[in-house]
């Protein structure tokens, strides 16, 4: 395998910064709302990216440092943002990002929210982790970390419950997760839940931040659960959960395809003690004869994936199993492990991709090199596509060219038969 992974530079970054992530599980809790303390840019970023994908208002406050703020610090912006953010939406927990902006002046965060916390009825949870030479990866992690650290509570028994951290997931891919595990057992939380709060109905209550469901309490008894199940590399709050309170951490590949769902539903099975449970067989069997239908297809073709490390990691085993080649891949970032694991599932297929990190220069000219057949990814790549005149099937985050992908699965067995049917579509029945 040829590995173009950590090089000193980027010419054409994906920009996926530490603050995104960040918001992403905020969004997922409602009643909760993030503050970012940085310049306005900071969450300008974040809301429109989000909004493009969405098609949903995304609702993340700004300190709007300046010049000044800079030389004299910040603290009376976030004092004054987090009150009149307070003021205009009553939100039950207020997550306050740091930026680069505060990082660089060295803004005490922690310090402002303790005093704070004392006059406001309002879980305030510092958000502080690196904002610099970090991703969206580790901005979702370090969130997660903090609000459970600051919401959850060890009481003497143990719950038969089992978390869930989804990652960076659409809201169709937690709804098909929820069908899965209800057809298991209905024994379950989600400590982030973006699919209440990014695909919500007209109506006023959805816009309510006062108004909080069961994550916000779901979060206080994470403690006590039976185990964590965590999905790709957002698996922090699993370990920390399981560090701090002895809650089993159970960290897999997203399930997508054959294997990873099988996993992923075997698992469930063993946590939740259930010995048999045959409602999801059917969708299995479709899945393979669906497989075996798409042979003359598929088989051989050279295919490149991007966008975040987790979801790639589960579409290039998927592309293997279909009998696809994965030539070039992309992760949006750097994450410790990915190459190796990229390497370990195309060695079983007897494939050698070329790994590249967040750098769309360097993508687009492997997949000019490599003649492509097809490419799996998010939006940033569409442009190279069409360029180049090569099909492309969008998965993950962000999808911005198109409407309503947000609210359709590529997870489970009908998730994974969904994107079966849209490679096949895009190699061999284009208008």
């Amino acid at each position: 395998m040829s590995v173009l992974y950590q090089d000193d530079f980027s010419i054409i970054p994906t920009h996926p910064c530490s603050a995104l992530g960040a918001v992403y599980y905020i969004l997922g809790i409602k009643g909760a709302m993030p503050i970012l303390h940085g310049s306005q840019g900071c969450s300008t970023f974040v809301r429109y990216l989000m909004i493009r994908h969405f098609r949903e208002p995304v609702r993340a406050a700004a300190t709007s440092l300046y010049e000044d703020n800079v030389i004299l610090g910040g603290r009376d912006n976030l004092i004054e943002g987090i009150k009149n953010l307070i003021r205009r939406y009553n939100p039950k927990l207020v997550g306050v990002i740091n930026s680069s902006v505060s990082e660089v002046i060295g803004e005490d965060i922690e310090s402002t929210l303790r005093q704070l916390s004392e006059h406001l009825n309002v879980h305030l949870v510092p958000i502080t982790k690196k904002a610099i030479q970090t991703n969206y990866i580790e901005g979702y992690n370090t969130a997660c970390c903090s609000v459970l650290d600051h919401t959850t509570k060890s009481i003497s028994h143990k719950t038969d419950v089992v978390n869930i951290i989804p990652g960076i997931l659409n809201p169709g891919d937690i709804e098909e997760l929820k069908r899965i595990l209800t057809c298991i057992k209905e024994s379950f939380i989600f400590l982030s839940d973006i699919s209440k709060t990014m695909d919500t109905p007209l109506c006023k209550s959805c816009l309510d931040f006062s108004i909080q469901d069961e994550v916000l309490e779901n979060l206080k008894h994470a403690a006590v659960s039976k185990a964590t199940i965590a999905f790709g590399y957002t698996n922090s709050g699993a370990a920390y959960l399981e560090e701090k309170y002895g809650v089993k951490n159970i960290s897999i590949s997203v399930p997508i395809g054959i294997y990873n769902t099988d996993v992923f539903i075997e698992n469930a099975k063993a946590t939740f003690e259930v010995e048999n449970s045959d409602c999801l067989k059917r969708e299995r069997g479709i899945l393979l004869d669906a497989m075996a239908d798409a042979v003359p297809y598929v088989m051989m073709k050279k295919a490149a994936v991007i966008g975040e490390p987790g979801t790639v990691e589960a579409i290039v085993r998927f592309i293997c199993e279909i009998g696809m080649e994965p030539k070039v891949i992309m992760s949006d970032v750097f994450v410790k492990g990915f190459e190796e694991k990229i390497a370990g599932i195309c060695e079983q297929y007897g494939y050698k991709p070329t790994v590249v990190a967040n750098d769309v220069f360097k993508f687009k000219h492997l997949v000019k090199e490599s003649e492509i057949d097809i490419a799996i990814g998010h939006s940033y790549a569409v442009p190279i596509m069409k360029k180049l005149k090569i099909p492309m099937v969008r998965a993950g985050f962000p999808v911005y060219d198109k409407f309503g992908y947000h609210r359709w699965p590529i997870v489970g067995y009908k998730g994974s038969l969904r994107l079966l049917d849209m490679v096949v579509n895009a190699l061999h029945f284009r208008d």
